[in-house]
């Protein structure tokens, strides 16, 4: 999976807040650090109103909170981590331990589309999940996601 989207400034080893708006506010905050959010405002609104209906937290560890919103000028993404997991209102009701937010442009539907599939297919795989979990930095997990070897 291309993760050209992903650096040093979008990726958090440990979340710090352990509270659901909290998590959220977190996550939003890391893709404004991409500086593709025009307006975090909108954006954090677009978040929250698509959590609304359905938790992002799909089961086994896994939340993927994300809108499309014209405060989002490129696609976004940002990840955060969180070792002993948390609670996220999960479809499964389990904690939550990886964490990754996407934003889009209202009119690209496509890359959106087609990133969220990719996403959600490396996550079903458990190896791949332990591996992320187990990274020690920044770069190994931008590397485990993006598919680079070592």
């Amino acid at each position: 999976m291309s993760c050209n989207w992903l650096n040093d400034d979008t990726v958090k080893l440990e979340l710090s807040s352990t509270k659901k708006d909290e998590i959220l506010k977190e996550l939003i905050a890391l893709t404004v650090k991409s500086g593709e959010i025009t307006n975090q405002e909108e954006f954090t609104r677009a978040i929250f109103d698509r959590e609304a209906k359905i938790t992002t937290g799909i089961g086994s560890g896994i939340a993927i909170p994300h809108a499309r919103s014209n405060a989002v000028d490129e696609f976004v993404m940002a990840f955060a981590r969180s070792r002993k997991g948390l609670d996220f209102k999960s479809l499964d009701d389990r904690p939550v331990h990886l964490f990754f937010i996407l934003g889009a442009p209202l009119e690209h539907d496509e890359e959106y589309l087609e990133t969220m599939a990719k996403l959600s297919k490396l996550l079903k795989e458990a190896n791949f999940r332990k591996k992320i979990l187990d990274a020690k930095t920044k770069e190994e997990i931008i590397r485990i996601i993006s598919g680079d070897k070592e």
